[in-house]
């Protein structure tokens, strides 16, 4: 075994590496030539999936806003005056669902002031609704979300939803249809985006399908997001260049 390659090995370990052997027949060159490749793949799906969040989020917040100052003059807050601001003083029953991601979104936020550089111009400013917007998470939207798999019936999520969240996605369709289309995609791009971070390997990922899954979520927001990302996205390119030696 050449050096580089032991050296590779030792590097990465025999359980990071065992998949990509398994693959190649425990050819070593071929295995590190996959596990490469799969690199490459996650960095692609990394650069979609961060397109997405940020669009997903930057939708939801446009109608959570209205929603939650409009709970003002709602019967289940009575005599409560809430703003837009629904990360930090979510109302009912947003409150409930939100508890652990905004303690969470405030404290990256509180973090993230504190390492700004002395010459920033927001070094000591406050806290601000778009600060902690940026802290939420993508596993913020699964968990707030409707769980398609789940009969039909009354609950916080799907007020929410259909109250608010709904006007985000206007090219789905109405009803539990609209729910089944944004929230079980969303569910699995959640999971592969955790997997790319973590630098699994996604040999038996479904790419087309998980790219599939990115556009037609950007598409039920707007079909112009869907088409940048098709121009943008380098998913099927780096598709095309999966080792011929791997067991596909």
């Amino acid at each position: 075994m050449p050096q580089r390659e032991k050296t590779i090995h030792a590097c990465l370990g025999a359980p990071r590496l065992a998949p990509y052997l398994s693959a190649c027949q425990n050819d070593l060159e071929q295995a590190i030539e996959l596990y490469e490749w799969n690199l490459q793949l996650g960095a692609a799906f990394q650069e979609i999936t961060m397109m997405l969040e940020v669009a997903v989020r930057n939708a939801i917040d446009e109608q959570l806003k209205p929603w939650n100052k409009g709970q003002s003059r709602n019967t289940h807050n009575p005599g409560i005056d809430f703003t837009d601001e629904w990360i930090a003083h979510p109302a009912i029953p947003l409150h409930g669902l939100m508890a652990s991601h905004s303690k969470n979104a405030n404290s990256y936020a509180q973090a993230a002031r504190g390492k700004r550089p002395p010459h920033h111009p927001r070094k000591h400013a406050p806290i601000s609704h778009d600060d902690l917007l940026a802290q939420l998470s993508f596993g913020t939207w699964p968990s707030i979300l409707p769980n398609p798999n789940r009969p039909r019936v009354s609950t916080p999520k799907i007020r929410v939803w259909e109250e608010a969240i709904v006007h985000a996605f206007p090219k789905a369709d109405p009803g539990d249809a609209g729910i089944r289309q944004v929230c079980e995609p969303l569910k699995r791009l959640h999971n592969l985006r955790n997997r790319v971070a973590h630098g699994e390997q996604l040999l038996e990922v479904n790419v087309q399908a998980r790219f599939s899954d990115v556009l037609r979520v950007l598409a039920f927001i707007d079909q112009d997001l869907a088409d940048w990302c098709v121009d943008v996205s380098r998913v099927r390119a780096v598709q095309k260049q999966r080792p011929k030696t791997a067991v596909s």
